[in-house]
């Protein structure tokens, strides 16, 4: 009982989380587009938050077989929190430029490579094997709302307030 309570305690904070990456993902690439004018510019940065994940899941994956999941996914999620939470103070502050959104990108990436694999991995030790299917349903069918919920929840609020607002509304996600 208390393993399927953890579950859904995980899922909860997978989609509240993943709702910050879509509000994220929006909020950097109005940044970069409203800031530089560049397509090519917007293009870098939505290739940032991508190719490092690719790159690092190798490694992603072997860290998951030698340590331990669940320090795994909160280090990854302090690491989330903390580019967020600095790209809010450097848009708050006027002092981001592509390089630094570029490389905070970058880390973001990467860590977050990390923590999809110790997620993934953790479900078969939070629920029975029979339930395995449903589990797994559940968190991706979670992923899937998220998906839709946190780039149209950037977009409002990037409309309303501003990048540096949404980025660091993003932050406070991971601390969920």
């Amino acid at each position: 009982m208390s393993a399927r309570r953890d579950f859904l305690r995980v899922v909860a904070g997978q989609a509240v989380s993943g709702i910050g990456d879509g509000v994220n993902r929006i909020a950097v690439l109005w940044w970069a587009r409203q800031t530089t004018g560049s397509d090519a510019i917007v293009v870098l940065v939505a290739l940032a938050t991508v190719l490092p994940t690719l790159a690092a899941a190798p490694l992603a994956g072997w860290l998951v077989d030698r340590l331990p999941r669940r320090a795994l996914m909160l280090a990854s999620d302090l690491v989330r929190f903390g580019t967020s939470g600095f790209l809010a103070w450097a848009l708050w502050a006027d002092v981001a430029s592509t390089t630094m959104v570029v490389v905070v990108a970058v880390v973001a990436a990467a860590s977050a490579a990390v923590f999809d694999p110790a997620l993934l991995a953790s479900v078969t030790l939070l629920v029975p094997e029979e339930e395995l299917v449903s589990a797994n349903s559940l968190l991706g069918g979670t992923g899937a709302v998220a998906g839709i919920i946190g780039p149209a929840l950037g977009g409002v609020l990037v409309g309303i307030t501003s990048s540096g607002t949404a980025l660091f509304i993003d932050a406070l996600t991971f601390l969920v």
